[in-house]
C-alpha cells in the first residue's frame, strides 16, 4: 500500500517491497534483518497499540512506525513524533532514524553506515544502531560514482538520528515531524542472570531464559503525536517566572466640563 500527500510518501511498515516488481535490493543478511522487523502503530491516548517487548544483553530489536495518513503532517504548525521506551525490568537503550529512502525504494535506508569507512553498511542495517546521534555517518558505498572522493560531491558525513540512553530508565524520543517513517532499534543494556533466584511468576520470581538462567529486558514501545509549538509558543515556555501584568490605560482627556 502507498499513501501520498505533500512530499510525502509512505509505504505499510516493515513492507520493502516483498513480492512486487519493485521489491527493495539488499543483501541476504540485511533481508534477515528486515524479516525481524515488528511494525508499530500511533499509540492513543488510551494506549491500545503500545507494543511489548523483551530482549536480552547484548541483543537487538526492531521496529518500524510508517504514517497510514496525514492528519499530522497537515496540523497547523506541524507535529512532533514522541517515541518512548519504558522498561519494566532490566535496562534498555533506544536509537532513532527517520526514514530516507534511496530512489525511493522502501526500507532502503540511507546514512546508516559504519563511521570511518567509506560507506559500510552497519550490521543492523536498515535499523540504527548504537553509531546513531553520537558519531558523523555518510552515504552508503553504492551511492558513490566512480572518481569521487568519498563521501562525494553531493553529500557529507553528519550525525543523523537520535539515541536515548537511561540506565533503568524511560528513554524519550521527540522530534517535528518532516518524515514519513522511523526506524527505531532497541538494545538490551542490562546482563540480567538471576541464577540465585530463578524461579516461576508464580512464586513471585522473575522467569529465567532456558537453562541460562538469564532473564530479559522487558519494556514497552510507543509512538504518540503532539502539537508541534512555534519559537514564540517555545520561548514563552522557558519563561520561568510570571509575566508583567500590562500597564493601565491611559486617563481620559482633560476636560473644563
Amino acid at each position: 500500500m502507498v499513501v501520498s500527500g505533500r512530499k510525502y510518501e509512505t509505504h505499510s511498515a516493515c513492507f520493502y517491497g516483498q513480492g512486487t516488481a519493485k521489491e527493495t535490493r539488499m543483501p541476504a543478511w540485511a533481508k534477515n534483518n528486515v524479516m525481524k522487523c515488528i511494525p508499530i502503530s500511533e499509540t492513543n491516548f488510551t494506549h491500545d497499540n503500545t507494543i511489548s517487548g523483551s530482549v536480552k544483553g547484548g541483543e537487538w530489536r526492531f521496529y518500524h512506525f510508517a504514517f497510514e495518513d496525514f492528519k499530522a503532517v497537515n496540523r497547523k504548525g506541524g507535529s512532533k513524533i514522541r517515541i518512548s521506551a519504558s522498561p519494566c525490568h532490566g535496562s534498555i537503550s533506544m536509537y532513532v532514524k527517520p526514514g530516507l529512502n534511496f530512489n525511493g525504494e522502501p526500507m532502503n535506508q540511507m546514512f546508516e553506515t559504519v563511521p570511518g569507512t567509506e560507506g559500510l553498511r552497519t550490521v543492523n542495517w536498515p535499523f540504527p544502531d548504537n553509531h546513531t546521534g553520537f558519531f558523523k555517518q555518510g552515504p552508503e558505498a553504492h551511492m558513490m560514482e566512480d572518481g569521487w572522493e568519498y563521501p562525494g560531491p553531493m553529500f557529507e558525513e553528519m550525525k543523523w538520528g537520535f539515541n536515548s540512553i537511561e540506565f533503568g530508565k524511560e528513554n524519550i524520543v521527540k522530534t517535528k515531524v518532516l518524515h514519513g517513517s522511523y526506524f527505531i532499534s532497541i538494545h538490551g543494556d542490562e546482563y540480567r542472570d538471576n541464577t540465585d533466584n530463578c524461579g516461576s511468576l508464580e512464586d513471585g520470581l522473575e522467569s529465567c531464559c532456558a537453562a541460562t538462567h538469564t532473564c530479559f529486558n522487558n519494556f514497552t514501545l510507543s509512538v504518540s503525536m503532539e502539537p508541534h509549538n512555534s519559537k514564540e509558543e517555545e520561548d514563552l515556555q522557558k519563561v520561568s517566572y510570571p509575566l508583567p501584568p500590562p500597564p493601565p490605560p491611559p486617563p481620559p482627556p482633560f476636560s473644563l466640563k
